[in-house]
């Protein structure tokens, strides 16, 4: 955020079905910033290797896509929310083990 605002963290836990596949557990860890949010392009590359909005010299555009991976290989995904001057909500959605 480049202004003052408010930056809330939760926690969950949410059943879905992606793709088609078995109703899943998962737990969800959302991020949420009173930002400036995105445009609908900018949020659909924002998981790009090496996209960035940022000027030169001040990042790289590999945060979001590393931890995009990061998420996928362990079986989850993210999610991201946003709308221009009403902030934005990442959520990273990770399944929850079988019992057994």
């Amino acid at each position: 955020m480049s202004k003052p605002g408010t930056v809330t963290v939760s926690l969950g836990e949410r059943e879905l079905r992606r793709a088609g596949g078995p109703l899943r557990n998962f737990v969800v860890l959302a991020v949420t910033d009173e930002g400036t949010g995105m445009t609908p392009e900018v949020a659909a590359r924002v998981f790009e290797p090496f996209f960035t909005t940022k000027d030169v010299g001040e990042g790289t555009g590999l945060g979001l896509s590393v931890a995009f991976g990061i998420v996928e290989e362990h079986g989850g995904f993210l999610e991201v929310e946003t709308a221009p001057e009403r902030g934005s909500r990442f959520s990273v959605y990770l399944p929850v083990p079988a019992a057994g």
